[in-house]
């Protein structure tokens, strides 16, 4: 399908990291493939205009912006909704994508967010958290949200704090939280080969596997592991088994992090049939029953009762 720029119009939409590109205009020359979601980032299969016009697809696309032209599969909508960015948006939000009870805790936006990922790197323990939440407090900063990231589990897929880095984690919870702060947990949807949650998630076939149907290990920035499949309920509900220990413990809610799309492939074999980017969906789904939740990539979460943020920064 080939769309014609309308005289002073002017295009937004894809995926977050196309946001330095926009808005796309008659001069821009442009191929965005985001038919998966290979960003780090929110993909939607959205694009809207200022003049009131909107593309939509179920799964993501590739278009190109051709000095005045857009070419789009056959697939896409196009639509009209008034005649500005605007109400092209709010008829988007209602008919594609309608927001969903929002449950997300407050002192997510009105509380400073703190994270022991710049402090620690994988070197997360018990008294060097305390040390640093100690920190803030005696700096004349304001209690709030303490994410403790990644290093503080057993295994991936093992959630639990790990025994040789925490004397006594209900005890510093509640320390964190007589401070003031709500604290948050680093989890993935990957499990760390050769462990006995491994073997327990194995054997109860709640993970992705590959064509030649055995288990699918996937390289990712920390290693090698193998992958939840989020098609499957009880590989949710082995999850959430985990995560409500944790609660129990303590622990306020999750940084969700990875669910990338690009981390699986098209002919995984699931629970059910899923693209790359349905898994990615489904990895962010699961995470809006906690008030408390965080997420750096999603594809078609928009609505979700999530709190989003960009990629980390590299500096300079």
């Amino acid at each position: 399908m080939k769309i014609e720029f309308l005289e002073n119009e002017f295009w937004y939409g894809s995926c977050v990291k196309y946001g330095m590109k926009m808005p796309f205009s008659k001069e821009t020359k442009e191929v965005i493939d985001f038919t998966i979601n290979n960003t780090p980032n929110q993909s939607m299969p959205l694009l809207l205009s200022t003049k009131g016009r909107i593309i939509w697809n179920e799964i993501g696309y590739k278009v190109e912006f051709n000095c005045g032209t857009i070419t789009i599969p056959d697939s896409c909508v196009l639509e009209q909704s008034g005649n500005t960015l605007k109400e092209a948006y709010l008829y988007a939000v209602k008919k594609y994508f309608p927001f969903e009870k929002q449950t997300l805790a407050k002192e997510l936006f009105e509380k400073v967010i703190y994270n022991t990922w710049i402090e620690l790197t994988f070197f997360q323990n018990q008294k060097d958290i305390l040390n640093y939440a100690n920190n803030i407090i005696k700096s004349g900063m304001q209690e709030g949200v303490l994410m403790i990231d990644d290093g503080w589990s057993e295994n991936y897929g093992d959630w639990r704090f790990h025994s040789g880095k925490f004397e006594n984690s209900k005890e510093m919870l509640e320390k964190l939280h007589e401070m003031g702060f709500k604290v948050m947990v680093w989890i993935c949807p990957f499990i760390t080969p050769d462990t006995v949650k491994f073997r327990e998630a194995e054997n109860l076939d709640i993970l992705i596997k590959n064509s030649e149907n055995e288990t699918f290990i996937c390289r990712w920035w920390n290693g090698y592991s193998a992958v939840l499949d989020f098609t499957n309920p009880k590989a949710e509900q082995w999850l959430k088994n985990q995560l409500d220990e944790l609660i129990n413990l303590g622990v306020d809610g999750f940084k969700f992090d990875a669910g990338d799309s690009f981390y699986y492939k098209e002919n995984n074999i699931t629970y059910k049939k899923a693209t790359p980017d349905e898994q990615s969906r489904l990895w962010a789904k699961f995470g809006e029953q906690y008030p408390f939740n965080e997420y750096r990539v999603t594809f078609k979460a928009g609505g979700y009762s999530l709190m989003q943020r960009l990629c980390d920064k590299a500096h300079s």
